[in-house]
């Protein structure tokens, strides 16, 4: 379907061009909404709807004996539309150690962007492939004053997927799920495993 729509709108650009002016403080262009918009649109809702296992894990009661071994830190950023639940190591008195952590985020950013450079990104997204790397290649590409990037890893350690959609250096589009997992006790990673967050939203 993503061809399709593509090769239509480069063909034969459609929708009216109006201003949509964001909170951000500069002017965004926009055409209607089309078949690529309503796509990255419902990407945008399935990412914030879906829940982050941690959070579960943390409320289960099988979990109850490590709790006093971990702190919580769960936040909500309203204004980037990103939520983020982590875990991060006690040492034994009681002080958090910043460098042994379990965290789970999801970006969930989404404005209207002309209907090519919508499908254009959705193209890019369905080609990306995710590979067991910690440095993965990230994917660009620039089109009517809009950078897209796409990366992504399967590596044990750190896993996500994200797509970026900037405008004016200002992101426009922000979607991803996102694991990241630095804990130097092996034993750990067995509990979190059977809570990991599946980061493949395609």
């Amino acid at each position: 379907m993503f061809d399709e729509i593509w090769k239509e709108q480069i063909v034969k650009p459609v929708g009216k061009v109006g201003i949509f002016k964001p909170k951000q403080g500069f002017d965004l262009e926009e055409e209607d909404d089309g078949d690529c918009n309503k796509k990255l649109q419902e990407y945008a809702n399935k990412i914030k709807n879906t829940p982050l296992p941690l959070k579960e894990l943390w409320n289960d009661k099988d979990f109850e004996n490590y709790k006093p071994l971990f702190n919580e830190d769960s936040r909500i950023f309203s204004w980037a539309k990103s939520e983020r639940f982590a875990l991060f190591k006690k040492e034994d008195d009681d002080s958090i150690n910043f460098h042994e952590y379990i965290e789970q985020r999801k970006m969930y950013k989404y404005n209207p962007i002309p209907e090519n450079v919508a499908c254009k990104s959705l193209e890019m997204l369905k080609n990306y492939d995710l590979l067991p790397t910690i440095s993965p290649p990230m994917v660009e590409d620039e089109m009517n004053g809009y950078k897209i990037r796409i990366d992504g890893s399967t590596n044990k350690r750190v896993t996500w997927l994200e797509l970026t959609v900037l405008y004016k250096k200002r992101s426009v589009i922000r979607l991803g799920l996102e694991r990241d997992i630095t804990l130097y006790d092996i034993y750990y990673y067995k509990i979190f495993d059977k809570y990991a967050l599946d980061v493949d939203w395609r």
